[in-house]
């Protein structure tokens, strides 16, 4: 096995249940089993090779994956609607929202064939393979089932599940994949009636018996495990070993132990020993096995429920000599003593005084080695056929937490495979301890072929019990020698095809027979005897060798645009934040702004070279090196961002850290700004804006774009709850001046001190401190669209608005003014009546306090200036006036800056306008001025600059274009509306709509695609 294994993620998205979850279903409610269980997820792992296919590597199976990805994909929305907790999210440890939120479904690409990890396992690489960390939470992934689908390259496929332990214990998880494949198998039948799982209603049963605690009802853990420098082994003792050991720790007193019984007692005597062996001394350990109480509750209902449902036994010895036989018989001890003290099953208030009991004592006894044993023995897991027959191998990843043990069935079904999570130094000892090594391997080989003559032509033939003809492809010449092109870009391979229908295959009659077919492709092409036609558009006898579109250049984006995301990390800050920074407190102003991400792209074309350049995985390390580091140092200073945000009325600033994503683009970058689509922008951003921290874990993302032609696009999310453009602003101005290397730890362009710095003068509302938001933008079907409005129009517009209320209007003024009249004509003609409308528009307060310290302060520092008006006929002047009242009334009004009680009446009276019908309301934010074509990480600055769809409706952004003077408008409408307005001709007098970026953008791409150099600007 290569040791550099590679897993790219091609894809995410989320698959929500194919039916709305009803509504006396919408909350599950938490059993006291739920709320004690640790937050973290529950890992499995399913490899399925290609059978059809072992030893050859195909390159070009795209078809096979979205087969199967669109098979994974609709059975598991049919799933997640009879398990519909599973796509909801966590609450407080009361509660599951059953909200229809999804699960994640990440589909990503593996550089080498399935067989190679079956024939060396190693469960710190199958790390790898999975969406999540073991000890990760919802808070983190925004999800409670994640599910990552590797592809390799042999067409073999490993489907990676995390499932959150709070919903599901191991019979449930084991359930929800059965149902999974079940799902599969049924295809369009899967209906209600057709699905083999428990009634929904089995969810949430066990509250009934076992009702939860309202002190544990917190957004705290009642525990909290803190991962430690452990390392995890597998070992697997096949059937014969079991035996033996059963013999051996066979006794009076249990004559016929269980495998479970013995390889527990095996693994729990040597772990002993190497605890010992470490400590030099003889500590009390403790044996703490799950049971599953499903049929011993005394309620026959119980048998099939869903959720959390174990018990935990615990045996505890304080001997210093200690043998199979003694262990064997304290694990049975326990369970006859559980039989006897809870003959018809454990009581809630049982319960309830055993864990508080038992608690005490796990955190009392700091001198006692404390080992957790689970155990997923006859769960049928390699059953689980999702369409391309059973799993080869089932296993699970890495855990972080030490002196745990799961026990899973060998692929026979007899055999035991263990997975040990130890100490680093205590592994050392353990895995070299002669009595365990007589009975298990460390780590052996998954994969057991049978002996065969030429692979896969006597595997198949063996399958199917004929002889069947055999096809090996194999990869030809390069073509381009055939074509007498050495530098054709593109894919220019030739496939031969060598068939045999022989009964009896040999190594030496397989090799003549694809030498002969690679010699009759040369002679059938000419090569190279044989000079091809060629002239530049066709190809005469090489069309099925060689697309037709390789040898056009390639003049207009390809309609298969693809962001391939090739890797993912978290930056934390490069210095802990001190402990007297760890909380921000929210103003007032932050606790009104809606929990949404504030998007922003910055394009930056390679000036150095437009010509396409397939080999730069150096330059993409060295920049990702840079942005990675710089942005580490920014985050010490920005370091609420790197921290996460607390029903309301704080961010706690945990150093948790910002999102940062690699991905490539399969184009180039100036295909883009020729022709800009802010729909397709979309997929260059890590977030969309609709989207919430508790769906992404983070309060920053940044995703960086790699182009082919060595260009790059960063991609930043910024929630809205720790910054406003200013802030944004500043966070961006401060890391590029960091990448740059012209600012240091001591010398940074802002200060802490500065983060919430409002609340002295807006003080947060105790009402306000709630998860659920004041605000909620109101979404819908929309569309967004890009209007740029040029200098020369608007100094059109400014003449047309220019009134003697108002002589010298603004441009954000008069661009304002005719987007709002545009908006009321489409909303009238719609319609059919006059509304009142409603123009909110976002301003900085900064500047207009009253105190000297705003002016940099960092955080929401805004406020609303509404205009309305009723008006049958409106025109630019008015509206404009209009604009320029709202200002003066406000300097008027509140001379030395708003008071928090002014703001809070403002805000309660605004509240009830927003709530009345029959109104159009309108929000707008300027951006202008804000230096963001100014921002040089080390490449010159950006040649565009500009925001993602959103889907928020009746919301117009206004940005500065590349000169400064201009304006681009992002406006997002009902598509009904939009298609009225952008076809507004007084509108599209005086903006573009949509149009490529500058000049020197143009100048560059016809330089490049013509391949001609007389059009470079100079």
């Amino acid at each position: 096995m290569s040791a550099e294994m590679k897993v790219e993620v091609i894809s995410r998205e989320t698959i929500t249940p194919s039916s709305p979850s009803p509504p006396h279903l919408k909350r599950v409610e938490f059993s006291l089993f739920d709320q004690v269980i640790l937050e973290h997820y529950v890992p499995l792992v399913l490899f399925y090779p290609n059978h059809a296919d072992h030893h050859e590597v195909d390159t070009d199976h795209q078809s096979l994956i979205a087969k199967k990805s669109s098979i994974l994909k609709a059975s598991l929305s049919e799933t997640l609607t009879h398990f519909y907790p599973l796509a909801g999210e966590f609450q407080y440890n009361d509660s599951i929202c059953c909200d229809d939120r999804g699960a994640a479904f990440i589909e990503a690409r593996v550089n080498c064939r399935v067989l190679e990890i079956l024939k060396s396992p190693d469960t710190e690489m199958l790390k790898c393979l999975f969406p999540a960390a073991v000890d990760s939470t919802q808070a983190l992934t925004g999800y409670l089932l994640l599910v990552q689908v590797n592809f390799f390259e042999c067409g073999g496929l490993a489907i990676a599940i995390n499932i959150s332990h709070k919903v599901a214990d191991a019979f449930t998880f084991s359930r929800f994949i059965k149902s999974w494949a079940a799902a599969v198998a049924l295809g369009s039948k899967c209906t209600t009636d057709h699905h083999p799982i428990m009634h929904p209603i089995e969810f949430g049963a066990a509250a009934s018996l076992y009702p939860a605690q309202d002190f544990l009802n917190a957004p705290r853990k009642f525990q909290k495990r803190v991962p430690e420098s452990c390392t995890t082994r597998r070992f697997v003792f096949d059937a014969s070993s079991i035996a033996d050991l059963k013999s051996k720790a066979a006794s009076a007193a249990v004559p016929s132990p269980t495998r479970n019984e013995v390889v527990s007692a095996l693994i729990w005597k040597c772990a002993m020993e190497a605890s010992r062996s470490n400590s030099g001394s003889i500590r009390p350990s403790l044996w703490s096995q799950a049971l599953n109480m499903r049929k011993r509750s005394g309620q026959e209902f119980t048998e099939n429920l869903l959720g959390n449902f174990v018990w935990s036994m615990a045996a505890v010895t304080t001997e210093s000599e200690v043998d199979l036989r003694s262990l064997v018989a304290r694990f049975r001890k326990c369970l006859e003593a559980y039989n006897v003290t809870y003959p018809n099953g454990v009581t809630a208030e049982q319960a309830y005084q055993k864990i508080k009991e038992s608690a005490g004592n796990f955190l009392a006894n700091k001198c006692m080695d404390k080992y957790s044993c689970s155990n997923w023995c006859r769960f049928p897991s390699y059953e689980t056929n999702l369409g391309w027959g059973k799993p080869s191998w089932v296993s699970i990843r890495s855990f972080p937490y030490k002196n745990r043990v799961i026990l899973m069935d060998a692929k026979d079904g007899n055999g035991i495979e263990a997975h040990l999570t130890l100490l680093e130094e205590d592994m050392a000892i353990f895995e070299s301890n002669k009595e365990l090594i007589a009975y298990a391997s460390l780590n052996p080989s998954c994969y057991n072929p049978k002996p065969d003559k030429c692979g896969e032509t006597e595997a198949s033939r063996s399958n199917s019990g004929s002889s069947r003809p055999s096809m090996w492809r194999i990869q030809a010449e390069n073509m381009r020698k055939v074509l007498r092109k050495p530098d054709l870009m593109g894919n220019a391979v030739g496939v031969s095809i060598a068939k045999t229908q022989e009964s009896e295959a040999n190594l030496q009659s397989l090799v003549a027979t694809i030498r002969k077919d690679s010699e009759e492709l040369k002679l059938k092409y000419g090569f190279p005897s044989r000079k091809p036609i060629y002239d530049g558009e066709s190809h005469h006898g090489y069309l099925s060798v060689v697309p037709k579109c390789l040898v056009k250049n390639r003049s207009k984006m390809s309609t298969d645009f693809k962001v391939e995301i090739i890797h993912k990390e978290t930056i934390t800050p490069s210095s802990p934040t001190p402990p007297h920074l760890k909380s921000v407190n929210l103003s007032f102003l932050d606790q009104v702004i809606p929990e949404v991400y504030v998007p922003l792209v910055l394009f930056y074309p390679n000036h150095a070279d437009q010509e396409l350049n397939s080999d730069h995985q150096s330059l993409i390390a060295e920049k990702s090196s840079i942005l990675k580091a710089s942005l580490s140092e920014t985050l010490t200073h920005f370091y609420p961002l790197a921290g996460e945000f607390q029903y309301n009325d704080s961010i706690c600033c945990d150093d948790r850290g910002a999102s940062f994503i690699e991905a490539r683009v399969n184009c180039r970058i100036l295909d883009i700004l020729k022709s800009p689509d802010t729909e397709m922008l979309k997929y260059l951003f890590p977030a969309a804006v609709e989207s919430t921290q508790a769906l992404t874990g983070h309060l920053l993302l940044v995703q960086v774009n790699f182009f082919e032609c060595g260009g790059m696009a960063i991609a930043i999310n910024i929630s809205h709850k720790v910054a406003d453009a200013f802030t944004f602003s500043r966070f961006i101005k401060s890391w590029s001046a960091v990448a740059l290397g012209s600012i240091s730890t001591t010398d940074h362009l802002v200060l802490p001190a500065k983060f919430g710095a409002a609340v002295s003068l807006y003080p947060p509302q105790d009402f306000l401190n709630s998860p659920k938001p004041l605000v909620e933008l109101t979404q819908g079907k929309c569309t967004t669209r890009r209007f740029v409005f040029d200098a020369s129009r608007i100094a059109a517009l400014k003449s047309k608005a220019a009134s003697a209320s108002v002589p010298n209007p603004t441009r954000v003024e008069v661009v304002s003014a005719l987007i709002w009249k545009c908006t009321m004509e489409a909303s009238r003609s719609k319609l059919g009546s006059i509304r009142p409308s409603l123009w909110c528009q976002a301003v900085n307060m900064r500047k207009r306090s009253g105190q000297a310290f705003t002016e940099n302060l960092l955080g929401n520092f805004v406020w609303y200036l509404a205009a309305i008006t009723v008006e049958s006929e409106v025109d630019i002047q008015s509206l404009v006036a209009k604009f320029r009242k709202c200002k003066d009334d406000f300097k008027g009004k509140y001379p030395n800056g708003l008071t928090a009680e002014d703001a809070y009446q403002t805000i309660k009276e605004s509240g009830n306008v927003l709530a009345k019908e029959g109104i159009d309301n309108y929000s707008c934010t300027s951006w202008c001025w804000f230096p963001f074509y100014e921002t040089n990480f080390g490449w010159g600055k950006p040649s565009w600059v500009s925001v993602r769809s959103f889907q928020l409706k009746d919301t117009v952004l206004l940005m500065d274009a590349i000169d400064g003077n201009g304006i681009e408008a992002s406006m997002s409408f009902l598509e009904e509306d939009m298609a009225i307005v952008e076809s507004n001709q007084e509108l599209l007098a005086y903006a573009s709509l949509n149009p490529s970026g500058n000049l020197n953008i143009m100048f560059q791409y016809v330089a490049m695609t013509m391949g001609q150099h007389f059009f470079k600007p100079k």
